[in-house]
């Protein structure tokens, strides 16, 4: 009993971290579909990378190619424009 108390943490928090790693897209690319949801313009991400040990108990996502739009139009242009952009968030 005593060596599952040892092994158990370990192990969920390695599973749960692969579980990240593998959906790093669909979970970034929900986040944006909700902030689009809220949001009267709109939102658009070229790519994405999530670090979650780089600042640890911090997770940072790096988004690359961000757009924001005045509205939700096709054809507009966006108001912002950023090559490179960093988000951070506490875990914990």
């Amino acid at each position: 009993m005593f060596l599952w108390l040892i092994i158990f943490p370990p192990v969920l928090f390695t599973i749960v971290i692969a579980i990240f790693y593998w959906k790093q897209d669909a979970i970034v690319q929900e986040l944006i579909s909700t902030l689009n949801e809220d949001f009267k313009g709109k939102v658009e991400i070229g790519e994405s990378h999530v670090s979650p040990f780089e600042n640890f108990p911090y997770i940072s996502i790096d988004a690359q190619e961000v757009k924001i739009f005045e509205d939700k139009i096709a054809d507009s242009e966006p108001i912002v424009h950023l090559k490179d952009c960093y988000l951070g968030f506490g875990f914990f």
